[in-house]
Parts: C-alpha cells; sequence; structure tokens
C-alpha cells in the first residue's frame, strides 16, 4: 500500500511540518501565494488497505471547512469517491494519485452541490468516467455544477455493485434527495457522505436543499443496509463508529419534530 509521506514530483510541494499521517498535496505556486485567508491543503492518508481519504478545504462563514472523499483501489479500476471543492483540488488529488500508481479513471460523486461535484470538469478532461444518482446530475446545472455522465437510476433502499466491492447504495432523501453512500465490502467502511454527521455535530449542519422529514428514515436504512460495517467516515468530521449513524437518525427526528 503506498505509503503516506510528501510527495517528491517536481509538480507538487513537499510540505514541511506536517503533524499528520497523510500526505499534504498543495502545489508550491499554492503556498507561495498563501494569506491569512488561505485553506488548509488537500491531504491524503491511508483509511485502510486499499482505501485512502481525501480532504480538501473551503473557507466558509470565516472558517475553513473540511470535506472528505476516498480513493478505492478494487481490482484493476481506482474509483474516486467526491471531487474537492474545486478543479485545482481536485486536480492535486488525481495528481496524488498518478504519483502513487493509482490512477484514477472512474468517479462516483454522492450529491450535487460543490464539496462533491466541484471538480467534475477536471475529471471529465482527464478521461475519468463519472457516476452520480439521476437525482443528482437533474439538481446539479441548477447548482452552478457539471453533471456526471452516467446517472444511477435507484429507489430509496436500492444499491448497486458497479464497482466490485464497492456496494453504491441510494438510502432517500435527506441531506438532498439525491444523496448516495457506499459500503467498501471486506473493509467493513461506510462512506456516508454529508448524509451521516460527525460525532460532535449539534445539528444537520446545511439543510437548504435537504428532505429533513426522511433524513432520519434514510439514515437509518444506511445502517440496515451495512450492519457489519464498524467505520463510518462523514463529509465533514473525523471517521467514527457505528454510533454515528444513531446520532445521525437522532439529530434527524429532533430537526424534523421542530419544523
Amino acid at each position: 500500500m503506498p505509503r503516506a509521506l510528501p510527495l517528491s514530483l517536481a509538480a507538487l510541494a513537499l510540505v514541511a511540518g506536517c503533524t499528520g499521517p497523510g500526505d499534504d498535496v498543495s502545489t508550491a505556486a499554492a503556498d507561495t501565494a498563501a494569506t491569512a485567508e488561505a485553506v488548509p491543503p488537500v491531504r491524503v492518508e491511508p483509511l485502510a488497505d486499499g482505501v485512502w481519504m481525501h480532504t480538501s478545504y473551503e473557507r466558509i462563514g470565516g472558517a475553513a471547512v473540511p470535506s472528505h472523499g476516498l480513493i478505492v483501489r478494487t481490482g484493476d479500476t481506482v474509483l474516486l469517491v467526491d471531487t474537492g471543492w474545486n478543479d485545482d483540488q481536485t486536480a492535486e488529488i488525481l495528481d496524488w494519485a498518478d504519483a502513487h500508481d493509482l490512477t484514477v479513471t472512474e468517479a462516483v460523486l454522492t450529491h450535487a452541490h460543490s464539496d462533491k461535484m466541484g471538480g467534475v470538469p477536471v475529471l471529465k478532461a482527464r478521461g475519468v468516467r463519472t457516476f452520480a444518482h439521476n437525482l443528482a446530475n437533474e439538481d446539479a446545472p441548477a447548482r452552478g455544477l457539471e453533471p456526471a455522465e452516467t446517472g444511477l437510476f435507484l429507489n430509496p433502499g436500492d444499491s448497486s455493485m458497479v464497482w466490485s466491492g464497492v456496494e453504491v447504495m441510494y438510502p432517500g432523501a435527506g441531506h438532498t434527495r439525491g444523496n448516495l453512500v457506499l459500503g467498501i465490502r471486506g473493509q467493513g467502511i461506510v462512506f456516508g457522505g454529508c448524509l451521516i454527521r460527525p460525532g460532535d455535530a449539534t445539528d444537520l449542519g446545511n439543510t437548504a436543499d435537504a428532505d429533513v422529514p426522511e433524513w432520519a428514515a434514510s439514515a437509518e436504512r444506511v445502517g440496515w443496509r451495512f450492519e457489519d460495517a464498524g467505520t463510518i467516515v462523514p463529509s465533514h468530521g473525523d471517521p467514527g463508529g457505528r454510533d454515528l449513524i444513531a446520532h445521525t437518525v437522532a439529530l434527524a427526528k429532533k430537526a424534523a419534530a421542530t419544523r
């Protein structure tokens, strides 16, 4: 498994002072242009054998908000789960993968917000096949996003094994009407995206495009489908255990009751 060490490619900056086990992969040009308002660099770190978590940031309301996605090696395919917030961050993630002999060939995008689909143009330009729920593809243009090439037509509770060992599930509406989650079979990992809230969350976060009344039921379906998963990865917080699903259900029920 590629080790989480700073890259030596000339196109990528070696970042001194890293405090975590992952790679900082921002370009030297971006580092030079850094200001007090700059966001932290893109990072990639190992999560399990054949699974890496990428993290990119966007400054929202004065805070640098992290968003996680995955890189998954499955058979002869390397799958990207979600882009960075923008084209540049997504290109950095792809460059890291190339440098570690993990050239991404396909990508699944878990819903139509910029933290998940903001880098679709870069994926298409580099020949990466893109997939999203058909509802996410319908919503993308109105949100200034480019749709994926292939729409996944799944009903609530349905799943698809497009890639060996990776189960793509549509749990139903929640954070958006077309949010997907993924289970990495054999690793006990579920990528919950923005449907699943981190352990320190006190509310549902961004509900601008949410279906709050359906959110709890959708989160419960994730738990039922992936009952053996022990590692749950939310988009905007630290990975945790199955308690993140129960925590999300509780937050969603509370939010629905107070609407």
